[in-house]
């Protein structure tokens, strides 16, 4: 069996979870507290981070429990309504990866 079909199989079998990709990693994780953290210094509701942020109730609860990579946009998105740096964030994260 080839390498990329071995690779194929177990994304398909272990990358689903009900027709759901499941995405996280230590990364993911790292900016989903972050989020969460920065979220309650700030005492900002779910509602007020989706408004001020534009981006989705689903894509919110989905950012802060760290469930899934986001599209670049919407990380910058949420960053900006947390008034968190995006830079350090990621320099953070990516830091996290590495350890």
């Amino acid at each position: 069996m080839s390498t990329r079909l071995r690779a194929c199989l177990l994304f398909l079998c272990y990358g689903r979870h009900m027709n759901k990709r499941i995405v996280s990693g230590p990364a993911t994780k790292y900016v989903a507290e972050e989020f969460r953290a920065q979220k309650r210094r700030l005492n900002m509701s779910f509602q007020d981070l989706e408004k001020i942020s534009g981006v989705g109730r689903t894509t919110v609860d989905r950012a802060l429990q760290g469930e899934t990579t986001l599209a670049f946009e919407t990380f910058l998105l949420i960053c900006r309504a947390l008034d968190l740096d995006p830079t350090t964030l990621i320099r953070e994260a990516e830091s996290r990866m590495t350890s």
